[in-house]
């Protein structure tokens, strides 16, 4: 309804009508007019028409006076007069009092309708029912009203409309609107009930995933339709799903020895994926267990995340074995390994090899689990157990000269058992201001020795030499026992 009070009242003063009188009612069949007759007469000013929208409602001023008829007589009467389905008005007139207007304003609703004019009859009563100053039907009961069809559709403008990606705690739970005149407004084509003109805030109808499209529309009263105003947008409240990848596997034993890269992908089947969220590359430098964690948000603020566990272990494992050492024949001697990150995957000990005399030397392995490998070679002296120079030989003793001195000595390994076959010689040298001198191949008088080379006793569990004096000068001499463990021992004695 679009103000009809303000419109048709602000104009009641200058209301023209086409028809100038218009009564209402018919006079009982029989009744003889007595005294008078009751007329309605529209109030008429030339040049103005009667006129309304459909729905509106106005006021028609009627002036109703009693004429007399046949007579200058007239009795007291009260009028009722209104339109069909309207209350009525009254006006009272006193005995002889005719020909008095008494103006009165009836309340009239134009129809919906799409005619160009209605013509409502007024009806009107009164409360003479003996026959005396009856409604008169002597002239027309009805009015002539123009009815002025609103073609014009109204206008529904959307203010800030929503566009765009949201998730569920960013999208607004309302929308406003603005329209140009009271009517209906339809939302994606469901009534929410008729408005004002003027601003107006909805509620968002609920969202599904993916592409919403809300519509709107207005009906006035006229039953004129607006053009449709919509919005689109993207509700997408699922997470993307991020990847995490380094840029190789690690070895069997998931571990990696060398600095490792990961990289972060996402993809997202909703909004997609917003490419400035993915977290950049990340290296892995420092050795130890590393959880390394990218995410990546979508198009519509929604975040999500992945993780993947790096083991770095850039450290060789520590060999533990004495470099230089001097060893017993078959003596225990043991190497140790250790990794403190990621572990050995080679054995964490062993041991030194003491099978053989002599100048050795021992690689040494030794492989942790993320694969690194370290070796240590060490250089070592293997040698026999040596008990001493046996008797009869004293250090520092003096013997005769020609005689024959027995060389004994015996040797071991490091666990005490005989050792038969080893190989020494002998040789000697004269000692002049506590200096030995040159030295000299000694001789045996025993015919089981070959050369300067010991023999082995197997009952006595001894090399023995007979070491001839003949021929030697009388003097301190120096005795160099000389051994293929790449020893040599030796012992002082005097000639006389």
């Amino acid at each position: 309804m679009k103000n009809p009070f303000l419109k048709v009242l602000s104009k009641k003063s200058l209301l023209k009508i086409t028809a100038a009188v218009v009564i209402s009612g018919l006079i009982p069949v029989g009744a003889v007019l007595a005294q008078g007759e009751i007329v309605a007469e529209l109030v008429a000013e030339q040049g103005v028409t009667l006129s309304g929208s459909p729905g509106d409602t106005i006021w028609v001023p009627v002036n109703i006076y009693v004429t007399p008829r046949g007579t200058n007589v007239t009795n007291a009467v009260t009028v009722y007069a209104k339109f069909e389905g309207k209350s009525a008005k009254t006006v009272s007139f006193t005995a002889n009092q005719f020909n008095v207007k008494k103006q009165v304003l009836l309340e009239y609703t134009i129809p919906m309708t799409t005619a160009a004019t209605v013509s409502p009859r007024v009806i009107m009563t009164s409360t003479d029912m003996a026959g005396n100053d009856q409604v008169s039907d002597s002239t027309a009961d009805t009015i002539t009203i123009h009815v002025i069809q609103d073609t014009t559709a109204p206008t529904i403008t959307l203010t800030n409309p929503i566009s765009g990606f949201y998730n569920d705690s960013n999208l607004p739970s309302t929308f406003e609107y603005s329209l140009d005149e009271d009517g209906e407004v339809f939302v994606n084509g469901e009534s929410h009930g008729s408005v004002t003109a003027g601003s107006h805030t909805e509620s968002l109808p609920s969202p599904t995933e993916g592409t919403n499209t809300v519509t709107l529309t207005a009906k006035d009263a006229a039953g004129n339709v607006s053009e449709a105003a919509s919005f689109t947008y993207f509700y997408d409240t699922v997470n993307p799903n991020v990847t995490a990848t380094p840029d190789r596997a690690p070895n069997e034993e998931g571990w990696y020895n060398k600095d490792v890269t990961v990289s972060f992908s996402a993809t997202d089947e909703g909004s997609g994926v917003n490419e400035g969220t993915i977290t950049a590359d990340v290296t892995v430098t420092d050795d130890g267990e590393h959880v390394v964690t990218g995410s990546a948000s979508d198009n519509a603020g929604n975040s999500g995340s992945a993780s993947v566990t790096v083991k770095l272990d850039k450290t060789n494992p520590v060999i533990t074995a004495e470099d230089g050492g001097i060893y017993t024949l078959n003596q225990q001697v043991g190497w140790s390994a250790s990794d403190s990150l990621s572990g050995l995957a080679s054995d964490a000990t062993g041991t030194v090899d003491t099978r053989a005399v002599g100048s050795k030397t021992q690689t040494i392995t030794a492989t942790d689990k993320a694969g690194n490998i370290v070796t240590k070679t060490i250089t070592y002296c293997v040698v026999y157990n040596f008990g001493g120079i046996l008797q009869p030989l004293v250090e520092g003793a003096t013997y005769k000269a020609g005689s024959t001195i027995p060389m004994k000595f015996q040797l071991k390994d490091d666990a005490g058992a005989f050792i038969s076959d080893a190989i020494a010689t002998i040789t000697y040298s004269k000692v002049s201001n506590n200096v030995a001198g040159s030295e000299v191949v000694a001789v045996s008088t025993g015919a089981a020795s070959t050369g300067n080379q010991f023999r082995y006793d197997s009952t006595a569990n001894q090399y023995i030499f007979n070491l001839s004096t003949k021929g030697i000068a009388a003097g301190t001499y120096q005795v160099s026992i000389t051994l293929n463990d790449g020893t040599t021992k030796t012992v002082r004695f005097s000639l006389k």
